[in-house]
């Protein structure tokens, strides 16, 4: 028996993950352009009075490597609080899909891609979570998260039925 209001909500739930994702990848993009500043260092040969030739280092005034200013901190923290929302949604998206259908939620292509993109995705929070210093690559992996869910929702999606 398929339980249709648990079967609509899951397909609103995975229309409000993808655009949590979509929004996390925004943030996550103004993070890093007004996050990180690396330090530029230059090289230049001065030349001595009796003609030898010397280097000298020139760091320019740049904020170092492992700072990141607060305007990108907070695009960080919001992008990141974003795609932890977005794995709530996600993550409720085969729980209502498996309530609805009475079984696991893997007996088909759509909900076995939506499942395996949502590994993904915890597997880059928790990495995210345990070394804050690669928060900053999540543009890279929501991204494709993003392109992922878009394609199962077009190509893959099918009703909530039993397995045929």
């Amino acid at each position: 028996m398929i339980d249709p209001s648990l079967a609509a909500l899951s397909n609103t739930l995975f229309t409000v993950a993808v655009v949590l994702y979509s929004v996390a990848v925004v943030c996550f993009c103004a993070q890093l352009a007004f996050g990180r500043r690396p330090t530029r260092v230059r090289t230049r040969q001065l030349v001595t009075t009796d003609g030898a030739a010397v280097d000298e280092l020139d760091a320019a005034p740049a904020v170092g490597a492992d700072a990141e200013p607060e305007s990108g901190r907070r695009w960080g923290l919001l992008a990141m609080g974003l795609t932890v929302l977005g794995v709530v949604s996600h993550l409720g998206i085969l729980v209502t899909r498996g309530l609805a259908t009475g079984r696991l939620p893997w007996g088909n292509m759509y909900e076995f891609a939506t499942a395996a993109v949502l590994v993904a995705t915890v597997a880059y929070v928790v990495l995210a979570i345990r070394a804050p210093g690669l928060r900053h690559i999540g543009a890279f992996v929501i991204g494709p998260v993003v392109l992922a869910m878009i394609l199962i929702g077009l190509f893959l999606y099918t009703t909530a039925g039993p397995i045929r």
